[in-house]
């Protein structure tokens, strides 16, 4: 089992670690926008820092989720839902804003 963590009141919770494959044509265009494929983006589940929020600006029919996570001592966002109990990603990034949001939750918390 994974502890998900979520930024937010009392957000926790577990999961068996299972990811849905992704979209070969998807995963190939997330290499060529972001430099990093969504099997990567798998990592950011394995960061022991990491933690999840939800995406409130997208879909209020689906419950989507981001990853803030370290891969290789970089911050990557990953967009992501869950789905009859498996991750599906969606998109994966190393952006500003997501190292920005890593980087306050860690201060907020006093951890890092």
């Amino acid at each position: 089992m994974q502890t998900i963590k979520a930024a937010g009141p009392s957000v926790l919770f577990k999961m068996k670690s299972k990811f849905e494959p992704p979209d070969p044509i998807k995963n190939a265009e997330n290499k060529r926008k972001h430099g990093i494929t969504l099997y990567e983006a798998r990592k950011a589940f394995d960061d022991p820092g990491g933690f999840s929020a939800r995406n409130k600006l997208h879909s209020s029919e689906e419950f989507r989720l981001f990853r803030y996570g370290k891969i290789k001592e970089r911050v990557c966002t990953v967009r992501y839902v869950i789905r009859a109990g498996k991750i599906r990603i969606f998109g994966a990034g190393f952006w500003r804003k997501g190292e920005t949001t890593y980087e306050n939750f860690h201060e907020e918390k006093g951890t890092h």
